[in-house]
């Protein structure tokens, strides 16, 4: 295997968010402090929810006049991560903001009160920042305000078609109510709620201040299309690609190919997307005809491959030596990919696909899992 010290080496550990590990010629640099976690001196009062989440929600400012530079209105964010462990008891708790709806995403089930003390925080939030001035990127939206039961919630699974045809054409519109879809994953199931609002369709969403446009579906599935907590990645990437350390990249595990749009939009020259879904390459697709800059470079910058990656490794050889290599798998896919057995075999085939001084983004989303796992098999 080639030396460690003939290339660079960025790990991305989404159990802290931010915790990004730049390995350069064998020496392990620090990360910065973790990023998007609520404030502590919040004087938000305990009301049934975790005190640390409901914080995050009252700090949270989707304004666009409060918006830091960095931040376009449209741009999704996550709010809070409680899967980093940095706050007790609420380490099963996500809340993500894909403009104009919020999701709570919760890894063990919630009590209906505490679902309420949530959604009526959520309420307070929307009316306090000015519902008219959220902006969103999307095309015709459609209205699901039927009754609910509260207790049960609505089932979103049928509201948002994956076989529709979409409109190339996007237009800014907002929206004066509270969107919000509560997810649980708990005991190996999924179910998906709409507590309240409008879903757009298409749901389109940015980062990057806008600049980058992603097709989101918060209506079914377990993911969305777009994973926020990978953001700092993308935005790693996106800079590499700008200042032309980056130009040709390998983008293992694509999915809905974000980091693709990322390199693209940053500058680069080809970027290669393998997956085994073929639905998830065909919704990367899409996001690469949303992306005006993507689509002015031209056809052909952007491959998708939806090969079974361990069966691919000859014909990715032949695609010649990439300057970065990103490879964010999940943690446990059954019958195709469980970190803890097959992140070591991806490893090794590295050393073949990058150019000399090239880079290894290396992602790694399970929070049983700590820096230790990967370096030990780099």
């Amino acid at each position: 295997m080639r030396s460690i010290s003939t290339f660079f080496l960025l790990l991305c550990l989404t159990n802290h968010l931010s915790e990004c590990l730049t390995v350069t010629n064998g020496q392990v640099h620090q990360p910065k402090q973790a990023l998007l976690v609520p404030r502590r001196n919040s004087h938000h009062v305990n009301r049934g929810g975790h005190p640390a989440l409901l914080d995050a929600i009252v700090n949270f400012e989707p304004s666009s006049s409060l918006l830091p530079r960095h931040h376009h209105p449209s741009d999704a964010r996550r709010i809070f991560h409680g899967r980093g462990g940095l706050f007790p008891g609420a380490d099963h708790l996500t809340l993500d903001y894909y403009p104009p709806a919020f999701l709570l995403t919760s890894f063990q089930p919630l009590a209906e009160e505490e679902l309420n003390v949530y959604g009526n925080a959520l309420e307070e939030l929307w009316e306090r920042n000015g519902k008219e001035e959220l902006l969103l990127l999307n095309g015709d939206a459609y209205d699901v305000r039927y009754p609910i039961d509260k207790a049960k919630g609505a089932s979103c699974d049928n509201h948002n078609d994956p076989k529709s045809e979409y409109s190339n054409e996007v237009s800014a519109t907002t929206q004066s109510t509270l969107t919000w879809v509560y997810q649980c994953r708990a005991r190996g199931n999924t179910t998906t709620q709409l507590m309240s609002g409008t879903i757009p369709q298409p749901h389109i969403v940015t980062e990057n201040n806008g600049q980058n446009q992603f097709l989101v579906h918060l209506s079914r599935g377990q993911n969305h299309g777009l994973f926020l907590d990978m953001a700092s990645g993308r935005s790693w990437l996106q800079t590499k690609c700008s200042t032309g350390e980056v130009s040709t990249v390998l983008n293992l595990f694509a999915y809905t190919c974000a980091f693709s749009i990322a390199a693209l939009n940053g500058g680069a020259e080809t970027v290669v997307n393998v997956d085994m879904s073929h639905g998830a390459l065909k919704i990367g697709q899409r996001n690469h005809e949303f992306n005006p800059l993507v689509q002015a470079k031209g056809k052909g910058k952007a491959k998708f491959l939806a090969h079974d990656l361990f069966k691919t490794w000859g014909k990715l050889k032949k695609l010649g030596p990439c300057d970065c290599v990103v490879c964010d798998p999940p943690s446990y896919q059954k019958g195709s990919f469980v970190a803890k057995k097959d992140y070591g075999k991806v490893l090794r085939r590295l050393p073949s696909l990058l150019a000399p001084n090239g880079w290894a983004l290396l992602c790694l989303n399970a929070p049983e899992l700590d820096t230790n796992f990967l370096l030990e098999k780099v």
